[in-house]
């Protein structure tokens, strides 16, 4: 996925200074598209991204189940103990 190719930009220049490892990488996101990479880079005029830790909900099963309902919803995943939400602004 476009995230790895980032991942390797650090991996493969990990011996370089912080400062201009970040660069690198930030050259490669622009590269291949802030969005492409990951959602939480997208146009927040169109898409909101954003992750909500199991640990913040009392009842994670309810709010799985009440954010299904919002049609503003572009997609929910569970992933690294969070759910990762995407919704629509326009």
């Amino acid at each position: 996925a476009q995230g790895q190719k980032v991942i390797n930009v650090y991996v493969n220049n990990k011996t370089k200074s912080r400062d201009a490892v970040i660069k690198l990488m930030e050259q490669k996101i622009n590269q291949l598209g802030p969005s492409t990479v990951s959602k939480h880079l997208a146009n927040p005029e169109l898409l909101n991204t954003f992750d909500i830790s199991y640990d913040n909900l009392t009842d994670k099963t309810k709010f799985w189940n009440e954010m299904k309902k919002r049609l503003e919803l572009d997609e929910m995943l569970k992933e690294n103990k969070c759910y990762h939400i995407q919704i629509k602004q326009k």
